[in-house]
C-alpha cells in the first residue's frame, strides 16, 4: 500500500513518497479470487481429464494479466489449482504480483489440504506460503517465508462449509433449481482460516462479447461476508462456470475478468500504472498543509462509507458530523489528529463522551498478551532479529535500565537506519527477512519496529491509513496510503502520574521525527497473521470511496 522514504544522504533530508500504493490495488485481484468467482469447472463425475479454464485480466480497457484454473481427479481426490499473474506499473517501475493456491478435497467434499502463495515486488521479497492440513477435529497451519518456518495448531470450524470443487457443484444445483439467490459457505486459505458465505443475487440473463465471440449468460452480484462493501457483477454460464468477473476499485478505474484461450491469456502486454489512482487530493477550501513533517496538530472532516467505523487512539479523536443522502451511504466525521498527545489532552477528551469511546483507556495485562507474542510477521525469535537487537544493546549508551519511551524511540531510529535500501523492490516481507536484507517500505518498516518492540516486552501493533506528502507522479499535496506501529507505552515510567497508552512511531520517518499530524489511522492490525493482507482487505471498504477536507494543521 503504502510509502518509501527516500533520503537525500548529503543534505540528510527526507520525504515520504506513497510509493507502495499499489498495494491497495492487490486487494482487489484478491477479490477476484477470494470470492471464488472466477470459479473452476467442477470435475466431471466418472473422468480423471482436467479441466481448465483461462482468464484475462484488465485494468480498464489495459491487460495486466491472466489467472488459469484447473480442477483434476486422482482416485479419491479432487485437486482446485488456481495460479495469477499480473503486472502493474509504479511510475517507471513494473511490480508483479504472483498467487498461486491448491485445495484437495476428497470426492465426497471432504477438505484435505489447501495452500496459498503470494508473492509482491520487483527484484527482492520472498513469497509468504500458508498451508492448512485438515486433521479432523484440528487444523494445523504452516507458513513459510525463504527458510522461515512457523506452525500452529487450532480447532477445527464447528459451522458447515464445502471446499472449492464441493461449493461449485452446490451452486451448480442450486442454479439448476432456478434460485434467485445462492449462498455457499467456503473457506480461502490466503484469507484465513475460518469460513465466510458468499451469496449472489441473480438478477436477469445477457448476452455478452468475449474476445470476438458471444455468449449467454446468467448475471449475478456476488458478495462475500469476509470483504464487506466489495460488490462484484459476475457473468456465469448456464453451468455456472464464470465467463466475465467485473468490479469497480475506484473512480474511473474498473477491473475485469474475462474467459479467454490460453494463447490470449500468456500474450506479452504492457503493465497498467495503477498508484496515480490511488492517490487523494484534499477537498477544496482544505487549509495548506505547509511543513507535513513538523504538523502537530490537525484537524480534518473526511467522508466515510457509513458503515466503516475508523479508530479511536489517544493521537486521534473521532466525532461524527452528519449522514449524508446522497446515494452512497455515506457520512462525515471530524478528526483531530495531534502528534504527542498532552496529559491534559487525553484527560479532557476522556470526559468528552461524543468525542472518543475510550477506547485508549489502560489495558489490562490479559488484553495485550496478543501484542506481545510472535507471529508469521514479527517473529522477534529469529537470528537475524535477535541479532540486531544484540548489536544494539552492546552500544554503549543503551541501558536495561532505559524507560520504554525512551527505548521504544531509540527502536524506531534503529529501523530507520537498519533499512538502508528504501525502495519497492520487497513484497510484504516478515521482519526475518527484513532483518537479514535491511530492505523495503514502509510496511517493512513498521513490522520489524513491531517486532524489535516485542522482543523487549513492548506491545505492539500496525496502523494502516494515509499519510501527506508534498509531491508525488506529478500531483502535489496528496494522501497516500501508508503503514507504522504502534507501542503500548507507559511516557513517565511505572511511578509517574501518566498513564499508558498506545503511541504512534513511524520507523519510516526522519530519525529526529517519531511522528506527525498528517498521519490518519484507518485499520488497526495486532500483525500476528501470516501477512498484512488482512490489512489491506479491512481498506477495501473505503477504496476509492474517501474525500478529506483539511480544517486546520500547525
Amino acid at each position: 500500500m503504502l510509502c518509501e522514504p527516500l533520503i537525500d544522504r548529503e543534505e540528510r533530508k527526507m520525504k515520504l513518497l506513497p510509493c507502495n500504493s499499489y498495494r491497495t490495488g492487490l486487494v482487489w485481484f484478491w477479490v477476484l479470487l477470494g470470492l471464488g468467482l472466477v470459479q473452476p469447472q467442477p470435475c466431471a463425475a466418472g473422468t480423471d481429464e482436467p479441466q481448465e479454464t483461462w482468464y484475462v485480466v484488465l485494468l480498464g480497457d489495459q491487460r495486466a494479466g491472466h489467472v488459469h484454473r484447473q480442477t483434476s481427479r486422482e482416485a479419491d481426490r479432487i485437486t482446485t489449482e488456481t495460479s495469477m499473474r499480473v503486472r502493474v506499473g509504479r511510475g517507471d517501475a513494473v511490480i508483479a504480483i504472483t498467487s498461486d493456491a491448491t485445495f484437495v478435497e476428497t470426492l465426497a467434499g471432504e477438505p484435505v489440504r489447501a495452500e496459498s502463495s503470494l508473492g509482491i515486488g520487483g527484484m527482492g521479497g520472498q513469497p509468504i506460503t500458508t498451508t492448512l492440513d485438515f486433521l479432523g477435529e484440528s487444523l494445523r497451519i504452516t507458513t513459510r517465508q525463504g527458510d522461515r518456518i512457523s506452525q500452529i495448531q487450532r480447532p477445527a470450524p464447528t459451522e458447515a462449509w464445502l471446499p472449492p470443487d464441493a461449493a461449485m457443484r452446490d451452486v451448480q444445483e442450486q442454479l439448476t433449481r432456478g434460485a434467485d439467490r445462492i449462498t455457499v459457505r467456503t473457506i480461502d486459505p490466503a484469507m484465513g482460516h475460518e469460513p465466510f458465505t458468499m451469496t449472489m443475487t441473480i438478477r436477469g440473463k445477457e448476452r455478452i462479447e468475449l474476445f470476438g465471440r458471444e455468449a449467454e449468460s446468467v448475471v449475478w452480484d456476488a458478495v462475500s461476508s469476509n470483504l464487506p462493501g466489495v460488490t462484484m457483477r459476475e457473468y456465469v454460464d448456464a453451468s455456472g462456470q464464470a465467463l466475465k468477473s467485473t468490479v469497480s476499485l475506484m473512480p474511473g478505474m474498473e477491473m475485469t475478468v474475462v474467459a479467454a484461450d490460453r494463447a490470449l491469456a500468456l500474450s506479452d502486454l504492457e503493465p497498467p500504472e495503477i498508484m496515480a489512482a490511488t492517490l487523494l487530493e484534499p477537498l477544496p477550501r482544505s487549509v495548506p498543509i505547509l511543513e507535513p513533517r513538523r504538523t502537530e496538530h490537525a484537524e480534518y472532516i473526511m467522508t466515510v462509507p457509513a458503515d466503516f467505523t475508523l479508530p479511536e487512539t489517544p493521537a486521534q479523536a473521532i466525532r461524527d458530523m452528519v449522514a449524508i443522502d446522497d446515494g452512497n451511504l455515506c457520512r462525515q466525521v471530524r478528526i483531530t489528529v495531534q502528534s504527542r498527545p498532552r496529559e491534559a489532552d487525553v484527560e479532557q477528551l476522556l470526559l468528552h463522551e461524543p468525542l472518543i469511546d475510550r477506547r485508549f483507556r489502560v489495558a489490562r495485562p490479559s488484553e495485550l498478551a496478543a501484542y506481545r507474542e510472535p507471529s508469521p510477521l514479527v517473529d522477534f525469535n529469529a537470528e537475524s532479529v535477535r541479532s540486531l537487537l544484540h548489536s544494539f544493546k552492546q552500544d554503549e549508551r543503551i541501558s536495561e535500565r532505559l524507560q520504554d519511551a525512551v527505548l521504544a524511540e531509540r527502536l524506531r531510529q534503529l529501523v530507520f537506519e537498519t533499512i538502508e535500501a528504501k525502495d519497492l523492490s520487497v513484497g510484504f516481507a516478515n521482519a526475518t527477512e527484513t532483518a537479514a536484507t535491511r530492505r523495503g517500505d514502509c510496511t517493512e518498516h513498521a513490522v520489524l519496529l513491531a517486532a524489535l518492540l516485542r522482543s523487549c516486552d513492548i506491545p505492539s501493533r500496525g496502523v494502516a491509513g494515509l499519510v501527506y506528502v508534498d509531491e508525488f507522479l506529478g500531483q502535489r499535496g496528496v494522501f497516500g496510503f501508508h503503514m507504522w506501529t504502534q507501542a503500548y507505552l507507559d511516557p513517565d515510567g511505572h511511578e509517574g502520574p501518566a498513564e499508558a497508552q498506545w503511541v504512534d512511531l513511524d520507523a519510516a520517518l526522519d530519525p529526529a521525527r517519531p511522528f506527525d499530524a498528517t498521519h490518519i489511522a484507518l485499520v488497526l492490525d495486532d500483525l500476528n497473521a501470516a501477512s498484512p493482507l488482512n490489512q489491506l482487505v479491512a481498506l477495501t471498504p473505503v477504496m476509492g470511496r474517501l474525500e478529506v477536507r483539511v480544517i486546520e494543521a500547525e
